[in-house]
């Protein structure tokens, strides 16, 4: 077994991490903030260093430790922490592994080399704009007239995050402190809900959610702007990473195993009252459950459809009792904390906007003269789900309608 340290920072970093654990390898992870540690979790054999290192103290780690291996799966556009990070491993003489996130692109998109660049095309436009490349850029953007007004920032939430976005002269309502990645129906919702004209993104790949933005740009009719790679990266995909080191089985995302529960009488808390939440509540309210909504403000749908009402902030004393639970806030720092009471009580609980902090996910439901048909992806692609759901509910009301 291997003795590995895995530079992350990505979604692909951490289940990479997990996969290597599993497979017995003695596995330390570095991230640069706290948050980064609180998202990380902690099996045998797994550690997790916390904050930004230079290329000295990269250097210091490595020889202090003496690791057969480094992986590196930071973000594609930390282009100086990678730099770092092989110098030091080539100084050391330790085998030094880029974990390569593949690049996906869109056809409508506005493609720019850099936050100048976008920034320049957006003085030449009116109208929201949703800024997703984080909270390190922030302040490229600053330049822009009619920054504070015009710019919504979707960034990490973390103190440093809003302290950056502050520091910019954005305030209040204009700092979206979320943890991705993000469904297309999530993205969607913020769109809307800022009447955003235009998303401004870095080319991410598949992984990091650009696909699931550009469809969700796409229903709102907001332009895409991306900004580039500024080199080509080479590297190893993460099917290659886990077969260099005997892990390929736990590549694959868990497959979810379908049972069905009778929901007559069960408690169910929906926090949030949004078109999510909304849709969710439509479909239980068919199987007869009791449903409590926790919401700053409710809309009439909403209102009209929950068994009980409280139109206030979550409290933690809201779960007692709950049968299970649907966080679906549209904010992330709100969603992961009720995530994290549930677990801590024993309760299953959904986050709308957080595929990984699931217990289960919600499927979509098709009915038919007495089956109920549940269908679910695993979290890998609403979009097909969806279209399968749509299938099934053609198809009997063709029969019903005597077509066939």
């Amino acid at each position: 077994m291997k003795k590995l340290l895995i530079f992350s920072g990505t979604t692909e970093g951490r289940l990479l991490a997990g996969s290597l654990c599993r497979a017995g390898h003695h596995v330390t992870v570095s991230v640069a903030t706290e948050y980064g540690k609180e998202l990380a979790f902690s099996e045998a054999g797994y550690r997790v260093w916390t904050g930004r290192l230079d290329r000295e103290e990269m250097e210091e780690k490595l020889k202090a430790e003496r690791f057969d291996a480094v992986i590196d799966a930071t973000h594609p556009y930390a282009v100086q922490v990678t730099e770092n990070l092989k110098s030091a491993c080539e100084a050391l003489g330790i085998s030094y592994y880029r974990l390569k996130r593949m690049e996906t692109s869109a056809k409508e998109a506005v493609y720019v080399s850099s936050p100048a660049e976008a920034v320049q095309y957006l003085e030449q436009t009116s109208g929201k704009v949703l800024l997703t490349t984080g909270a390190k850029e922030l302040s490229a953007y600053a330049s822009l007239s009619g920054f504070s007004d015009r710019v919504y920032a979707r960034v990490l939430p973390c103190v440093e995050s809003i302290e950056a976005c502050q520091g910019c002269g954005l305030m209040g309502g204009h700092i979206l402190a979320m943890q991705g990645p993000f469904s297309e129906e999530m993205n969607l919702a913020v769109l809307r809900q800022i009447n955003a004209e235009f998303l401004v993104t870095k080319s991410s790949g598949t992984a990091g959610g650009f696909d699931e933005k550009v469809r969700a740009a796409k229903r709102a009719g907001a332009v895409v702007i991306v900004i580039g790679r500024t080199q080509q990266e080479t590297g190893f995909s993460m099917e290659e990473l886990c077969g260099l080191f005997g892990a390929c089985q736990e590549l694959a995302p868990p497959a979810y195993f379908p049972m069905f529960f009778p929901l007559q009488g069960k408690r169910i808390l929906v926090v949030g009252a949004g078109a999510i939440a909304a849709r969710r509540i439509q479909t239980l309210k068919r199987f007869g459950c009791y449903i409590t909504v926790v919401a700053p403000r409710l809309s009439d749908p909403v209102r009209a459809m929950a068994d009980r009402i409280y139109e206030r902030e979550f409290a933690d004393s809201d779960c007692g009792g709950m049968y299970f639970v649907l966080a679906a806030t549209n904010d992330r720092a709100v969603n992961h904390h009720i995530v994290s009471l549930c677990r801590n009580r024993g309760i299953l609980v959904n986050a709308a906007d957080c595929k990984e902090e699931c217990d289960f996910y919600f499927p979509a439901v098709a009915e038919h003269d007495g089956l109920v048909f549940g269908i679910c992806s695993s979290g890998a692609d609403h979009r097909k789900v969806k279209q399968a759901a749509n299938f099934l509910r053609r198809e009997f009301g063709r029969k019903q309608e005597g077509l066939e």
